[in-house]
């Protein structure tokens, strides 16, 4: 970065301009963030309670996961606390997700709550970062062993 030309920058790292800024920077602190105990306590104790997972079956979840399937229990769950959800259900969603099989969705209660009065839901920035710190959190929970 910080060469004359700017659209050469721009090829270089695609990741630091446009839409994806916002997203590359979250992710980023929510990687350095967690390596700190104190603020994976905080989370845990804050926001662990409050927010809910709804998964959606995408077009090829919806063709591929039957009765049988070992994704079946992942395919369709609405606003379930994440404090209540078992280690094998997460990481069953996120392997269902990674294969493109169904859609994760992490929000707090209080949107629930909004979109069922048919008002307008708006989601802030602060609450996109909460989320993907938490969603962070739980990847690094996942692989450790139960």
């Amino acid at each position: 970065m910080g060469s004359a030309n700017p659209a050469s920058d721009q090829l270089k790292y695609p990741l630091l301009f446009g839409d994806n800024r916002v997203k590359t920077i979250v992710r980023y602190l929510s990687f350095e963030l967690f390596s700190y105990p104190e603020l994976r306590k905080l989370m845990r104790e804050k926001y662990y309670k409050k927010l809910v997972l709804s998964t959606n079956p995408t077009s090829k979840g919806n063709q591929d996961i039957d009765l049988y399937s070992q994704f079946f229990p992942v395919k369709r769950i609405r606003d379930k606390p994440v404090s209540t959800l078992k280690r094998e259900t997460w990481v069953l969603a996120r392997e269902a997700e990674k294969l493109g099989h169904i859609k994760i969705d992490l929000k707090f209660e209080w949107e629930q709550h909004i979109t069922e009065r048919s008002e307008k839901t708006v989601v802030t920035e602060r609450d996109q970062v909460y989320i993907e710190l938490a969603r962070q959190y739980y990847d690094l929970g996942s692989s450790k062993s139960a």
